[in-house]
């Protein structure tokens, strides 16, 4: 049977394509941005726990064999640097090392950084095979050296604050991008026994707090640094998409606690 003119034809017109895929690209322009960023922030916690895992297991073989930390150098009060650079050597010989960072030359961390001291001063840092880098210093807390490398990462008292063996920071991408504290660069402290990130719910100074640093209106350059606690405990970087996350009652934009 043919079909004359006043058949129905099936199908659509350019048009309505047109304005189909119109719609859809709109759509697209609004969600893709969203889809693309919760897909590298699941990336970095991902990253970051990898590192912390991997360092930590660093520490505990290198404790096994050289006892405690507070044994691997003298008391650091004639020269940090001395020190950071022994607890840097020591740790290396569990890492697989790409580079030693002895300068901020942007092959270990991004020259962004300059003035951090990552791999300078007293600071002694590492780029990792898998493309982590790392830099450490022997500063306890309150940099009192008397105090230095007295307690360990159990301890939650006052002490943990000002008797710590050092700080380490890491960045899980390296010299590469994104280049942004809270996304790929993260603050840990140093103990006899092993390393502990900062800005933990035992973190009480408000210097080293979760809600006075990581979550602050106006953050200071540091400060998103100290999430590591809240990624590696709560899986998650929500601090970048809401404001009113609690270790107790809210631990991402969408979970409260019961």
């Amino acid at each position: 049977m043919k079909c004359h003119s006043n058949c129905r034809q099936n199908g659509f017109t350019l048009a309505e394509v047109l304005i189909t895929l119109g719609v859809i690209g709109v759509v697209a322009a609004f969600t893709l941005p969203a889809v693309i960023s919760n897909y590298k922030e699941r990336e970095y916690v991902e990253k970051l726990n990898k590192a912390y895992s991997t360092i930590s297991q660093a520490f505990t073989a290198a404790i096994a064999d050289y006892g405690t930390v507070d044994m691997w150098c003298e008391t650091p009060l004639s020269s940090r640097a001395e020190c950071s650079k022994k607890i840097s050597e020591t740790i290396q010989k569990y890492l697989k090392v790409q580079r030693v960072c002895t300068s901020s030359d942007g092959k270990c961390f991004s020259k962004k950084y300059d003035g951090a001291n990552f791999g300078m001063a007293d600071y002694r840092g590492l780029l990792l095979s898998d493309g982590i880098s790392f830099s450490l210093s022997s500063t306890p807390g309150d940099n009192i050296l008397n105090n230095w490398c007295k307690t360990t990462v159990s301890d939650f008292s006052t002490a943990s604050f000002y008797n710590n063996c050092g700080y380490m920071y890491i960045d899980i991408t390296g010299p590469n991008l994104p280049n942004v504290k809270g996304k790929d660069l993260f603050l840990f402290k140093i103990y006899k026994d092993g390393i502990r990130p900062a800005g933990t719910t035992a973190d009480f100074s408000w210097s080293e707090s979760f809600k006075e640093q990581c979550l602050a209106e106006r953050p200071s350059a540091s400060a998103r640094a100290y999430c590591a606690g809240w990624v590696i405990i709560n899986k998650n970087m929500d601090y970048w998409h809401c404001k009113d996350l609690d270790w107790y009652e809210k631990t991402s934009c969408k979970k409260k606690v019961n």
